[in-house]
């Protein structure tokens, strides 16, 4: 945990394969994942394959809600990329045209860091004929206290979230506290 907030913070470059670290913890409890982001939760929740063939692109994770019915495409970033507005309204294409029988997507740009943000991520993607919107969340800003209630697999991204660092500390603890209650053992948190 402590080298995440030393990484994600900006302490540590940024290097390896983080998206598909956080793939595998966020993708244990997908539901989760859509009450973080404040996205409806629905009856059931399935992530589907994110190959978006007719590219070469591939999203990060791309989830299915029934009930409302509706897919969530959700991109993870690390730092700054100004094409990022382009990219949204390219997997938006891509996952329109592989599912087109469901009625809605969701697009979230889920910010992990603050040198992931920048002056061209508005949540909004304006041409002479097009207007696209996504969802921005910028992890920083997201309510501490909703992301120790998550399952355990989400604590990684607890003191990404709004905290002070006069806070840390007491924060790190209940993560401690989280990880003994649940039974993970000091061996595999490595």
């Amino acid at each position: 945990v402590v080298y995440w907030l030393y990484l994600f913070r900006g302490a540590l470059p940024v290097s390896g394969p983080f998206d598909s670290i956080f793939k595998e913890l966020l993708l244990e409890h997908p539901e989760s994942l859509l009450r973080l982001l404040n996205l409806p939760v629905g009856d059931q929740v399935t992530s589907e394959n994110t190959d978006l063939s007719a590219s070469s692109r591939r999203a990060d994770i791309l989830l299915r809600v029934s009930n409302p019915d509706y897919l969530v495409q959700i991109e993870m970033q690390t730092s700054y990329d100004a094409s990022m507005p382009k990219r949204m309204l390219e997997y938006y294409v891509l996952s329109s045209l592989r599912y087109s029988i469901l009625p809605d997507m969701e697009c979230v740009l889920l910010l992990l860091r603050p040198q992931a943000d920048g002056k061209l991520l508005s949540g909004v993607l304006r041409r002479k004929n097009l207007h696209f919107t996504y969802h921005i969340v910028r992890l920083w800003e997201l309510d501490v206290e909703t992301a120790l209630r998550q399952p355990v697999e989400f604590l990684p991204l607890v003191p990404l979230c709004a905290v002070s660092d006069s806070d840390l500390p007491s924060v790190l603890s209940r993560m401690q506290a989280r990880l003994d209650e649940s039974g993970v053992s000091a061996s595999s948190r490595r």
